[in-house]
């Protein structure tokens, strides 16, 4: 509805597979670094003749982030929440936050991933043997 602001926070929420919404465990706090229209000019920029409609927003987002984004792009609309405008230090709060749900998150797939790998040791007459 073209109410978002660049330093806005907000939420991204999404369909799971259940068809419910939820949102988005990556992007519970998400920084909006720009907005623009359809030319590409950010719309705070946009001169009197060029629309101030937007027509793409821009994320500060990490690589986790960036590919649970395009995941979703292509499985669903993403719909986005304001979670906080105009307040530095819950904003610094907030993506503090969702720093330390990023940090969780790869724990938990170095630990899954840990998990799928499995060793081979050869025995004295060349026989493998699968740990793990």
């Amino acid at each position: 509805s073209n109410k978002l602001k660049t330093d806005d926070i907000v939420a991204i929420y999404s369909y799971n597979e259940d068809d419910e919404i939820e949102v988005v465990e990556e992007l519970q706090y998400v920084r909006i670094i720009a907005i623009s229209n359809s030319n590409g000019t950010n719309i705070e920029d946009a001169v009197a003749d060029e629309s101030r409609m937007a027509s793409t927003i821009t994320f500060l987002a990490d690589d986790l982030q960036a590919q649970r984004m395009i995941e979703i792009e292509n499985e669903n609309p993403m719909h986005l929440v304001l979670v906080s405008r105009g307040d530095i230090k819950r904003a610094k709060e907030l993506l503090n936050t969702q720093d330390e749900i990023l940090d969780e998150i790869r724990e938990r797939i170095a630990e899954e991933s840990e998990e799928e790998e499995t060793d081979i040791v050869f025995d004295e007459f060349g026989e493998a043997e699968v740990l793990g």
